[in-house]
């Protein structure tokens, strides 16, 4: 069995095939088009879900699908792999200049010297966007007096000299701001059977938190009105951690991203209709089960796989956590050369390959404690299962934590009074569960 699961092989015009888009997300994605094609210049959009819900994926099949289907050009710019630099601008000025022609000299040395000149402009300080305007007024712009009292402290007889440098190049700073818009407009005008450009920023969630910001504040106030779409693929409650991280736990951050972003869009976990009574976290578990699988080969633990399956059905488990934890059961599984354990085993296996991937606090307390019965099915979420949830193996793994954790006296109670229980391989063992932690602590997949 694969270790991982092989990555998603998405070429740039496959767009929303069949055999890729596993959630059924292409009506999703051409409500998406049709209102990013028919936006504003300056308009920015942003998709939210939640950590390892497959935004990337399906902001990939996106692009292709719109570039192939609604003459829409796309850039993508990963934001993550992007915040070792300093200033945002740049970054994305270097994602712009590949739009241009290459054959056209004159066209990329005329963005060349106009990119220059916005940059020099934001390096002296001259376009500084203070707290209050930033925040639109939510935080009390003081900054600029503080600084000016700071520095004239320090540097008394060259304030007046610092200022009136900064008057002079004003001017000229904001026009060359103006210069830029005006250049991006006219070149993505020129651009033959493109009906917008849409620049995608992916994994924003995922950066420092001063370079994420940042990076909304350039957007704002260097490419609004520029003829460019922004598309931002983000972690709605991450980013707005970033900004209590940065401008402190007292400003509204949803407000603050108000200001910034005029539609929010929420990625469906799956198009339910397609799949009757599946779930989300049941379709992906299939299809990474399917896909870890190599050819030719029979898993023996099924039970362990069933266990995990009816768990992530259950808690609704990420995307990402479904990996994770199959990854988990891989290796117990290799490790222990495909051997068919009992069935007790088996479902202590599942169990716990899912803990430590959904809750590695949780996990490591059952490593290195004994819980009650109680505390051990809440860290499970089977304190109390609804009775119209008819799960055999959710059912039957609440009994054996139940008999587990139990003293000796309740054990034996549970051993004479469940007979469903006594048909299970390998229950009357001690310690099934804990075994099954032993296992995942000696081989642990990073």
């Amino acid at each position: 069995m694969l270790l991982t699961v092989p990555p998603f092989e998405i070429g740039p015009t496959d767009g929303f095939e069949p055999s890729l888009d596993i959630f059924h997300h292409k009506a999703f994605g051409e409500r998406v088009a049709n209102l990013v094609a028919s936006s504003p210049s300056g308009a920015v959009f942003a998709l939210d879900a939640a950590w390892g819900e497959g935004k990337t994926t399906f902001i990939r099949m996106w692009s292709g699908f719109a570039e192939r289907h609604r003459r829409l050009k796309v850039i993508y710019f990963d934001a993550f792999a992007n915040d070792y630099q300093r200033d945002p601008f740049l970054a994305l000025s270097a994602e712009i200049y590949e739009l241009l022609d290459s054959d056209d000299k004159r066209k990329q040395e005329e963005f060349r010297r106009k990119v220059t000149s916005v940059g020099a402009a934001l390096a002296r300080g001259a376009i500084r966007i203070g707290v209050g305007a930033v925040t639109g007024g939510v935080l009390s712009a003081t900054s600029l007096e503080d600084s000016k009292q700071a520095v004239s402290d320090l540097f008394a007889d060259q304030v007046d000299a610092v200022v009136a440098t900064r008057l002079q190049s004003h001017r000229a700073d904001k026009s060359a701001i103006v210069d830029l818009r005006e250049f991006l407009t006219e070149a993505i005008a020129s651009l033959e059977d493109v009906e917008q450009v849409v620049f995608v920023i992916d994994e924003l969630d995922r950066c420092r938190p001063d370079f994420a910001l940042e990076l909304l504040e350039k957007i704002k106030h260097l490419f609004s009105d520029s003829g460019l779409v922004f598309l931002l693929v983000v972690n709605r409650k991450q980013l707005e951690a970033s900004v209590k991280a940065r401008y402190g736990s007292e400003l509204d951050a949803a407000q603050y991203l108000e200001k910034f972003v005029h539609i929010w869009l929420e990625l469906p976990r799956a198009d339910t209709k397609r799949f009757s009574t599946q779930e989300t976290s049941e379709v992906y578990f299939t299809y990474c089960v399917y896909r870890m699988t190599e050819p030719g080969e029979t898993i023996a633990s099924t039970e362990s796989l069933e266990t995990m399956r009816h768990l992530a059905i259950h808690h609704k488990l990420p995307l990402r956590t479904i990996e994770r934890a199959l990854s988990n059961f891989a290796a117990i599984y290799n490790a222990s050369g495909g051997a068919n354990i009992l069935a007790a085993y088996q479902i202590a296996l599942g169990f716990m390959c899912v803990l430590k991937a959904m809750s590695p606090a949780a996990f490591q307390e059952f490593s290195t404690g004994r819980p009650s019965p109680e505390d051990a099915l809440r860290s499970a979420g089977l304190l109390d299962i609804p009775e119209e949830i008819e799960s055999y193996y959710l059912r039957t793994l609440a009994k054996l934590i139940r008999y587990e954790f139990s003293d000796a006296g309740n054990r034996e109670r549970v051993k004479k009074d469940d007979a469903h229980l006594n048909e299970l391989e390998g229950f009357w063992r001690e310690d099934v569960i804990w075994t099954a932690v032993r296992w995942l602590r000696e081989v642990e997949p990073s």
